[in-house]
């Protein structure tokens, strides 16, 4: 038991293990934005979730404690998202688009038939992610809009993070 107890820890380590060091870095934006709907769904969201986990810590002035451990007030995606949204750390764009993105990569993490960004209902969830490129080549399908979103979303929120309390909240603007 105590075995696998220490199997189950070292993969939770691995969780917050959200660093990519910059020689791995175009190889993991290649592997993003390959072929693999699922890969592409499930790694964009976790680069906003990261975000927004990494800009609540930032905010916490006695420390994180266990808020972030699995099953804690602050495991879920959902509930980062509005935390980080109530205390005025994100606007509501970027609470919408957080939430688009993290029902997609549910679907696309719990959903055992073949699902792409080419299935119907994916793709009018797709086309409800605010993205704002100016000076980039417009977005052709679901899958780059969907993958652009989450970028400039996590950037969006990883921006904030360099700011104190008086800061506007991230915005896709």
């Amino acid at each position: 038991m105590s075995r696998s107890n220490a199997a189950i820890k070292a993969l939770h380590t691995l969780t917050r293990d959200t660093v990519i060091p910059a020689k791995h870095f175009d190889r993991h934006v290649r592997e993003i934005i390959g072929r693999n709907h699922r890969l592409i769904a499930i790694v964009c969201a976790s680069i906003v979730e990261v975000n927004l986990a990494r800009l609540i810590k930032t905010f916490l002035r006695n420390g994180e404690g266990d808020l972030f451990d699995n099953r804690a007030p602050f495991s879920a995606f959902a509930a980062k998202i509005e935390v980080s949204y109530r205390l005025g750390l994100i606007d509501a764009d970027v609470r919408r688009n957080a939430n688009y993105l993290r029902e997609i990569r549910n679907l696309f993490a719990h959903r055992i038939a073949p699902t792409s960004f080419r299935t119907r209902e994916v793709a009018a969830v797709c086309k409800l992610l605010a993205v704002n490129f100016p000076g980039f080549p417009e977005i052709i399908g679901a899958r780059e809009r969907y993958w652009r979103a989450a970028l400039q979303t996590g950037k969006a929120i990883n921006r904030r993070c360099a700011f104190g309390w008086e800061a506007q909240p991230a915005s896709l603007q």
